[in-house]
């Protein structure tokens, strides 16, 4: 099992944004960050950043700093999000 460092961050706009919908973002949130989780390749640091549009980004990177993947997470409507790469 490799371990890896999270660091969120939430826009100060993004939680009255998104109102009554909190568990879906969450939900979103709670992806990103076991997403890979088994995989060396992404497991140095990962930046999740929540946005005052409601939309959330992860940044992976490998032990040595490097990117090694995007994902943004969309909410559509009231519903729950999809990640998208």
């Amino acid at each position: 099992m490799h371990t890896r460092t999270t660091e969120i961050m939430i826009d100060d706009n993004f939680l009255p944004f998104i109102g009554d919908h909190a568990s879906h973002a969450f939900a979103a949130i709670g992806y990103l960050t076991a997403w890979a989780l088994h995989s060396e390749r992404y497991s140095g640091k990962l930046t999740i950043y929540a946005d005052r549009r409601g939309e959330i980004s992860a940044t992976y990177r490998n032990p040595a700093g490097e990117t090694t993947y995007t994902m943004l997470a969309v909410q559509h409507g009231d519903g729950p999000y999809s990640t998208h790469s």
